[in-house]
């Protein structure tokens, strides 16, 4: 079995936690990464309350920032009407939560 990137585990804890926050209410995919793939796409993209979301994950405390062709898909989802976040800390983690379940604490 390949180990996990530092990114790669906060990405697995990530979409563990949104689907024990939110269950049935949220559908989350990881898009295929490489040739043919749209520059700069979003770690994770689904729908959560009827809602498009795409998310891009850092690793906390990691060295990766997010790159100009990444904004650029965020933005683009935003003004498409979606929420287009990154997701680089527990904080934020929390703060994307909260949006949707209307509280700070979650279990």
């Amino acid at each position: 079995m390949r180990k996990r990137t530092p990114e790669g585990e906060w990405g697995y804890y990530v979409r563990k936690r949104i689907s024990l926050a939110l269950g049935v209410g949220s559908f989350l995919l990881k898009p295929p990464a490489g040739i043919g793939s749209y520059p700069g796409t979003a770690d994770l993209i689904g729908v959560v309350n009827g809602r498009g979301v795409a998310l891009e994950l850092k690793a906390p405390g990691g060295r990766y920032k997010v790159t100009p062709a990444q904004e650029q898909f965020l933005q683009r989802w935003r003004d498409a009407g979606g929420m287009g976040l990154v997701v680089a800390s527990e904080e934020d983690l929390k703060g994307f939560l909260s949006k949707w379940r209307g509280q700070d604490r979650l279990f």
